[in-house]
């Protein structure tokens, strides 16, 4: 096949994994798609750009993604306008990690070719099945594990990772101080977007260094660590020092021990009730200031954020200390290997199949010595980016693991593992490396095809029920009427859930009067009331339990509850569930299904 339309053929495929992106962008922004994480990033994209910074240092949120996503939170910004605005950016971002990945995957065929030609008699997979693997692979992790729909830092974090993969390749090929710096800079801005890029970081520098170092003359790399090193502390140590007087002692981020404390030791979260087998206790707990139901107040802490008790977690657990807890370690460590199984053996099966076969091929005959120490030295550089995929994906096991945690790492994995792949010719290897590559790229379209099916049928609204959870909107649209996680309804009482469409309530909020900037209280679950946000109001109190607990109450006991939550400062109360017949005193949110209660300023 001609270079000319091998180049047609990459232009087509890159035209439709950016088309694809932009799809799964438009059906988020349409769908109003937002999700907890989102929130955090986004009040602290906020606190930037006013100037406080007592808020925007989080030990929780790190800078670099919030402060991309800042435009959306401009006073000028119309409340239809915020979420588009978000998916937008989320569009911008997909497309800056995508020409990484590119200019990533050409240095990798790169060095596969080198790798083959290093022992005569080997070819590597040839440059149209490669480029279509590339495509393929990308717009599967991006899309299918990654989720255009999620307000998440990991395509960021992605794209910051094949940039950091790319120069090291440069690195071993051509050693320049510069690049070697470049590529510990890029590894800094990891982890100003995510905090666990700081251990992951220093690790990817270490395996870095010994691909540099190896087979070079002694002490031809310390130019390369010294580089390296450099550019990561620059770009990284000012936010480690940073968090860590806000917090009190050295700290690069406290989201890991949070994560370990909620699912290895089964802390209760957000509202401090169980302190599962963890030490210590929370230096100071959000208050339960009424009980059956509960009423939470965190409005006086000083904690920023439209929902408190999501902005800033490390706060409000500070004090509480994990522990080993070697069985649930365990249970936790065998499901994330289950999970980490499942995708890479069922879903990737054919893929991984392929890839199998061919390094089998590869490497066979084990005792043969051809080429010297050239083909040797030629995988070193592919061995580290396999290396880092694999450093990635065992990071995770312990605690837990998830698609749009694993898809860079195993982007990276799966890449340097092919680059290594070497088929004998005489075996027919151009054939076979042909044959390898396209039933990778097959694999890998079944399962593009179905999560985009899937996702179709959704956003549709057509009367299917996949068993998986697949396609544009699955776990954080919220676009519908009800919800998932509505409480149940009785019905003596005839409650009902208002709408879900966060748009569609924060205007209606605003047509009421309630101005921005008010406390407010919630009835029901608020850490996924995303109109909060959008109304830029402040949840000072919620109360979470079972509808029926409130509405079904005594006058009497509903108006103590309403006065516990006018103590912790909200003018307001939000009723996401209601009866059909409102008591006194509350009056409908509009067309929404909602209600709302309006309050005294309390004394």
């Amino acid at each position: 096949m001609t270079d000319a339309r091998v180049r047609w053929i990459d232009r087509a495929a890159t035209g439709l994994v950016l088309l694809l992106g932009a799809a799964h962008a438009a059906a988020a922004a349409l769908q109003g798609s937002m999700n907890e994480d989102g929130i955090g990033y986004l009040d602290v994209g906020a606190a930037w750009l006013r100037g406080d910074w007592t808020s925007a240092i989080s030990a929780t949120w790190n800078p670099l993604y919030a402060l991309l996503l800042s435009p959306a939170t401009l006073d000028a910004v119309p409340i239809a306008a915020r979420f588009p605005i978000v998916h937008g950016l989320n569009f911008v971002i997909f497309a800056g990690a995508y020409a990484a990945f590119r200019v990533l995957w050409h240095e990798l065929g790169r060095a596969a070719e080198n790798h083959a030609d290093a022992r005569p008699g080997t070819v590597a997979i040839p440059p149209l099945p490669w480029l279509l693997v590339g495509h393929t692979l990308f717009a599967w992790s991006a899309l299918n594990l990654i989720e255009m729909w999620t307000v998440t830092p990991d395509m960021l974090v992605a794209g910051l990772l094949f940039t950091a993969a790319w120069l090291l390749l440069r690195q071993r090929d051509t050693p320049q101080v510069r690049t070697a710096f470049l590529f510990g800079a890029i590894l800094g801005l990891g982890y100003l977007a995510k905090p666990v890029m700081f251990p992951l970081g220093l690790l990817f520098l270490g395996i870095a260094v010994l691909a540099w170092a190896a087979g070079r003359p002694r002490g031809a790399w310390r130019g390369s660590l010294v580089g390296s090193a450099g550019g990561f502390l620059l770009v990284a140590l000012p936010w480690v020092i940073a968090v860590s007087v806000k917090q009190g002692e050295p700290t690069f981020g406290e989201s890991g021990t949070i994560t370990y404390i909620r699912y290895i030791n089964d802390v209760s979260y957000p509202f401090w009730t169980d302190a599962g087998s963890a030490a210590g206790e929370p230096l100071h707990p959000i208050r339960r200031v009424a009980e059956e139901p509960d009423v939470w107040a965190f409005g006086d802490s000083g904690v920023g954020g439209t929902y408190p008790p999501g902005f800033d977690p490390a706060y409000w657990y500070a004090g509480v200390e994990p522990s080993l807890d070697v069985r649930r370690q365990l249970e936790e460590v065998a499901a994330n290997v289950a999970f980490t199984f499942e995708l890479i053996g069922r879903r990737l099966g054919l893929p991984m199949g392929a890839l199998l076969v061919a390094l089998g091929l590869s490497y066979a005959r084990v005792g043969e010595r051809t080429g010297g120490w050239r083909p040797v030295a030629t995988a070193v550089a592919p061995g580290a980016v396999l290396g880092f995929g694999l450093v990635g994906i065992a990071l995770y096991l312990p605690v837990l693991s998830e698609g749009r945690y694993l898809a860079a790492f195993l982007v990276l994995g799966l890449g340097g593992a092919l680059s290594l792949v070497r088929i004998p010719e005489q075996r027919g290897g151009g054939v076979a490396g042909r044959a390898v590559g396209l039933v990778i790229v097959f694999g890998l379209l079944l399962e593009i095809v179905a999560f985009n099916l899937a996702g179709f049928a959704q956003v549709a609204d057509l009367d299917v029920a996949p068993r998986a959870n697949l396609g544009f909107g699955s776990g954080s649209a919220h676009a519908g009427e009800g919800s998932a996680n509505a409480a149940p309804v009785d019905p003596d009482l005839a409650l009902h859930a208002g709408t879900r469409d966060h748009v569609r309530v924060a205007q209606a909020l605003a047509a009421e009067g309630v101005a921005e900037g008010t406390p407010i209280g919630v009835l029901g679950w608020a850490f996924d009331s995303y109109w909060a946000w959008l109304a830029d109001l402040r949840v000072v109190a919620e109360m979470p339990a079972d509808h029926e607990l409130y509405w079904g109450a005594p006058v009497e006991r509903r108006a103590e509850l309403d006065a516990a939550v006018a103590a912790a400062g909200a003018r307001l109360i939000v009723a996401e569930v209601r009866p059909t017949t409102l008591p006194a005193g509350w009056e409908p949110l509009g067309d929404t299904g909602i209600a709302i209660r309006r309050l005294p300023a309390s004394r």
